[in-house]
């Protein structure tokens, strides 16, 4: 009986669990940055006084995508105690309704016109329920995936698969918001054509759902309830346990978030729309450079699982720091074709690193509490991030301006990227190691 509930997921499961684990990730940042971009270019019309200073507006449009950083934490402590204490599969497929009923909710609040201040403060506490369950995501979709093969020698390839699917839902957004943009009024978008996209990334949570309910409970999880070895609060043991390494790998995922969740997008397409670039193009450049990065992430991590997790993740951070001013160079020529290829090239150096420390996380930590402590580590990483994005950065657009901003938030970037540099020399690498 043993034997039969901890055997590993034959060829077709283990694809359903790809795809399960996937769409969620998918659908995670759609939302977010379908929200990233609708900060940028529509809510600060829609939630705050008409006659509102625009960069006081902005600020705190943009400022609501860092609070729900400040939930993800919140989101990893809970669903990883549950991930942990009573299985990957159920925990999931909590998040999932927990992140599409707060995106509904986004897509049907009511604007100022209507409730007055009170329809900003329910985009800062639906934003902050959206963190909760996002937090709560990803440290299940890595473990799940990496315990379902755990001695596969691709396995940093197989664990990086949500996070390179991720990219797909964020050039869905993109193409969702494009489209809406493009097609209706100034008048029609921000009165209803903004809501259309969210309504429809609701699909996304349905056909998630619907998958990972049908997808095998990971059979390493399985072996813990048969040896009865499952912890009673495994979040707060690997936190006893494990604080050190989840301190100092936290900040190997600082700069990554920051950059693609607010340099890239939404400050990028603010300034190129600033400067007079079409919206609609400004978002499409930022989509093609999503569309690479979506290939380099998996590029990247099966090179780690040949040259080693750090290497990888060192090598995405050096090139970062080296090519942010000409990623801003290249912007500020207006064409359209350096656009692009500014676009391409930026975002697509900074995943180099998400091909590689995703898996770091999850071979860094035991069965018992891998869940809690993938997810905490790298929660807390966005929230680090979140808090350079809630504060710093906004404060940076409204004392120098959208565009006069750029030189501070490069520097800004710069010096984030460093503590990765330094916690790389300080963890252990873990690639082909047994995961235990």
């Amino acid at each position: 009986m043993a034997e039969a509930q901890t055997r590993e997921f034959t060829k077709s499961q283990f694809a359903g669990l790809l795809i399960g684990a996937s769409v969620g990730s998918m659908f995670e940042w759609y939302d977010f940055f379908l929200a990233a971009t609708a900060a940028a270019v529509v809510w600060p019309a829609i939630f705050f006084p008409p006659h509102s200073d625009p960069g006081v507006a902005l600020t705190v449009s943009l400022a609501s995508l860092g609070v729900g950083f400040l939930g993800r934490p919140v989101g990893a402590v809970v669903f990883g105690h549950f991930g942990d204490r009573y299985g990957r599969r159920t925990t999931m497929v909590s998040t999932m309704v927990l992140m599409g009923v707060a995106s509904l909710a986004i897509a049907l609040l009511p604007p100022y016109t209507s409730i007055g201040m009170a329809s900003a403060a329910m985009v800062f506490i639906l934003r902050f329920l959206m963190g909760i369950g996002v937090g709560g995501e990803t440290g299940g979709a890595f473990a799940w995936i990496a315990e379902a093969r755990p001695n596969s020698k691709h396995r940093g390839f197989w664990v990086s698969w949500p996070n390179a699917v991720l990219q797909l839902g964020i050039l869905l957004s993109l193409i969702a918001f494009y489209v809406v943009s493009s097609s209706l009024s100034r008048a029609d978008l921000l009165d209803w054509g903004w809501r259309v996209p969210f309504v429809i990334g609701t699909l996304l949570l349905v056909i998630a759902v619907m998958i990972r309910v049908k997808v095998m409970e990971s059979p390493m999880f399985q072996q813990l309830q048969v040896k009865r070895s499952v912890l009673k609060f495994p979040a707060f043991e690997v936190l006893r346990e494990q604080w050190r390494k989840i301190i100092t790998m936290l900040w190997m995922d600082f700069y990554i978030a920051a950059t693609a969740s607010f340099v890239i997008l939404p400050y990028s397409v603010s300034y190129l729309t600033n400067l007079g670039v079409n919206p609609a193009f400004a978002s499409a450049s930022v989509g093609a450079g999503n569309a690479a990065a979506f290939l380099v992430i998996l590029g990247a991590a099966y090179l780690s699982d040949y040259v080693g997790r750090l290497k990888i993740l060192r090598l995405g951070a050096i090139l970062s720091i080296l090519t942010i001013f000409p990623y801003f160079f290249l912007l500020q020529t207006l064409n359209p074709v350096w656009i692009i290829a500014a676009q391409i090239m930026f975002y697509s150096i900074c995943e180099i690193p998400a091909g590689s420390n995703k898996v770091l996380y999850t071979e860094s930590f035991s069965t018992k509490y891998r869940y809690s402590g993938s997810g905490l580590t790298y929660q807390l990483a966005g929230l680090c991030s979140g808090i350079v994005m809630a504060l710093v950065f906004p404060t940076l657009v409204l004392v120098y301006g959208v565009l006069g901003a750029w030189q501070p938030i490069v520097w800004v970037s710069i010096a984030m990227a460093i503590p990765s540099l330094v916690a790389s020399v300080l963890v252990k690498e873990t690639k082909g190691i047994a995961l235990e």
